[in-house]
């Protein structure tokens, strides 16, 4: 026996049992579970009757505000309005009204009622109140959510200016180079330099030629020469210097000025450093 209502037939843990003993897979169970739709007599009905109850609600709805646009004419002249949106009429004579708040009042303080964010409420006690005058529709401040959107940018947009700015109070001061530096003048920058551009463990006290002068438009020269419009790698640039690690301070010294200048570009790779002139 079934009761009102019970459809006999397989339950769908029977169906995927039956399916999973004879090997088939979902697609199969798809494509079984989408031919029973198709030729089941009772869901074919199910769609005709949601069909039928869209077109109901439709007519119903209709009927409803035909019936309010009768009742309620515009305050203003008398004429009869129409609905345009949800929580908005309007007349022949140019007038627009809410319903909600020109016909209707509260029924625990019969006050007007207002407009919150998504709803209508008592002016007197904020008690939320169903607006007669919607049927099925929502409806929202549209003002309130402008002026929220709007805040909303303008406070993306202060934090932004402020996150830029404490970036740039955060950029360390310029330094302008004005003439060739020392190399002497700072103790232990030829060390530093070599271990940087990972050169030998040879110590400056080692080799009084660190003394010797510097000429960097020598260097400079040498570069210019070599690169010729392609990128050439630091260590093909010729020595100067018969100390190698002098020379080698020497040489990223140069370059340096020289990306400072815009004469060439300096990149960092795996293998070094790469010297790509600016065109």
């Amino acid at each position: 026996m079934f009761s009102r209502g019970a459809i006999p037939g397989p339950s769908p843990k029977a169906i995927k049992r039956q399916f999973a003993c004879r090997g088939l897979g979902f697609v199969s169970l798809f494509l079984f579970i989408v031919s029973m739709i198709s030729t089941n007599i009772l869901i074919q009905g199910i769609v005709a009757i949601q069909e039928r109850l869209a077109l109901y609600v439709n007519h119903a709805h209709d009927f409803y505000f035909e019936l309010l646009l009768t009742t309620y004419p515009c305050p203003a002249c008398g004429e009869k309005m129409r609905a345009v949106a949800p929580g908005r009429w309007e007349c022949p004579c140019s007038a627009t009204v809410d319903p909600t708040i020109a016909f209707q009042t509260s029924p625990c303080c019969g006050a007007v009622l207002v407009l919150r964010r998504t709803h209508y409420a008592c002016r007197s006690c904020g008690t939320t109140v169903p607006s007669r005058f919607l049927f099925d529709e929502s409806v929202f401040d549209a003002d309130y959510f402008r002026v929220a959107m709007a805040e909303s940018r303008e406070r993306k947009r202060c934090a932004r200016e402020e996150l830029r700015f404490l970036l740039a109070s955060s950029h360390s001061k310029e330094l302008p180079l004005t003439e060739v530096p020392d190399m002497m003048a700072v103790p232990g920058l030829l060390d530093a330099l070599a271990d940087f551009l990972r050169s030998g463990e040879v110590r400056t006290a080692d080799h009084p030629s660190v003394r010797s002068d510097f000429r960097m438009e020598q260097y400079r020269a040498i570069v210019l020469r070599i690169i010729h419009e392609a990128l050439v790698h630091f260590d093909a640039i010729p020595l100067v210097n018969e100390d190698s690690r002098i020379d080698r301070a020497r040489r990223f010294t140069t370059l340096v000025f020289m990306e400072q200048a815009r004469e060439i570009r300096l990149e960092q790779t795996q293998t070094g450093i790469l010297v790509v002139p600016c065109v």
